[in-house]
Order: structure tokens, then sequence, then C-alpha cells
């Protein structure tokens, strides 16, 4: 699931034997991002840009929270 480049990087940090805090934690947020099944089925929904932004206004009330009138 990761790119290409993200991909590398964790191959290379991988290979490094003694990691600093830093290159631990990024190692960690890479394979979970790499291994959750949640986060692939997020990405894998393929909600095109169009259609969120078609939801999101069908969503918006229409009428102003603020003083009640209709937008």
């Amino acid at each position: 699931m990761l790119t290409k480049k993200l991909r590398e990087l964790k191959q290379q940090l991988s290979k490094i034997e003694s990691l600093n805090r830093d290159q631990k934690e990024l190692l960690y947020e890479l394979n979970f991002f790499d291994t959750n099944d949640g986060i692939k089925k997020i990405v894998n929904q393929e909600y095109s840009i169009r259609k969120v932004v078609m939801e999101s206004f069908a969503a918006a009330p229409s009428i102003c929270q603020l003083c009640g009138k209709k937008l």
C-alpha cells in the first residue's frame, strides 16, 4: 500500500541496526500504514473528489446556525 519512495525508506530503515528514537517511530508508523487493514479499506474505497464534495454539500445544513435564515 505504501508508495515506492516510502517502501524504499522502510527498507533502508529496516537495514539499519541502531535506529534513533525518531527513526524507530517512523519505521513503526510505516509498518502500521503498510499492514493496517482499516487504512487499506479506506484507501481502496476510491472516492472521487467530486463525490466527496457533493456528499459534503448534501449533508450541509440549509439554515444558518447563527441566525436561522435559509442559505
